[in-house]
């Protein structure tokens, strides 16, 4: 059975001396499961931090990006059972006022701690072999969201239809060059590989607006291959320079 999960993406504040400390103190708290997953909202679910990211993201004062610096918050949270909307509503509610507490805690009061929410469909995706595109993947965001917001490939248009307009609205606002920032990278490359696995692809019909590279060919060409390995060729072959090349190794 597939495991319905979200991934929440917390934004913490990490400017001053007191933001820094609220922050750290926040994510030893979330990397506890004896209290967190106790608390009685948690109940049938686990959350499970999956990593933090610092750097200098923007806010916009007026017409101007201010610098800002921040750390992302990584936390998945499953539940065995059906989707239950409302609840996990809360809970990502409740993420957002734990955190704030711990900066009014440290004296870095703040009237709002964003989160991001990404619904996740992997299911034995988890196994490295299927999950096609990791984050590190990712080269050239910046040519492969253009792409995608205006397309010029049938296979772009696929690719939009199944992604919610309202990402492929805020990707787009997010269009700076060298600073595409990890908030957005992450949805979209799990959009990508949900799509990419779970979807029906037209691979030979998409492939004749394609220059097909060598490799994908030697692929093609072989009585047994990968299909989840092929589409990721296409994949590449339709946006070049935007991923790491596919090694078969796994690499």
């Amino acid at each position: 059975m597939t495991t319905p999960a979200i991934r929440v993406q917390i934004h913490l504040p990490y400017r001053s001396e007191e933001e820094r400390v609220a922050a750290v103190n926040f994510i030893e708290y979330i990397k506890m499961p004896t209290v967190i997953n106790n608390l009685p909202i948690v109940d049938g679910y686990t959350l499970t931090p999956r990593g933090r990211s610092r750097f200098q993201g923007e806010w916009l004062n007026g017409v101007k990006w201010m610098p800002d610096d921040i750390v992302i918050l990584m936390t998945d949270i499953k539940k065995v059972d059906d989707d239950d909307s409302a609840r996990l509503e809360a809970l990502v509610a409740l993420l957002q006022r734990k955190a704030s507490l711990f900066y009014h805690d440290a004296k870095a009061y703040q009237k709002v701690i964003y989160a991001t929410v990404n619904h996740l469909s992997r299911g034995s995706m988890e196994d490295s072999s299927i999950y096609l595109f990791k984050i590190g993947d990712l080269v050239d965001p910046n040519s492969l969201v253009r792409e995608l917001v205006e397309p010029s490939l049938r296979m772009s248009h696929f690719i939009k239809s199944k992604i919610p307009p309202e990402f492929i609205a805020a990707i787009e606002t997010r269009l700076i060059p060298g600073s595409f920032p990890i908030t957005f990278r992450v949805p979209l490359i799990d959009h990508i590989n949900v799509i990419l696995v779970k979807e029906a692809f037209h691979c030979e019909e998409w492939a004749k607006e394609l220059e097909l590279s060598q490799r994908t060919l030697e692929l093609i060409a072989r009585k047994k291959h990968d299909e989840h390995h092929l589409k990721r060729c296409y994949f590449e072959d339709a946006y070049p320079g935007c991923f790491e090349p596919y090694k078969e190794d796994g690499g």
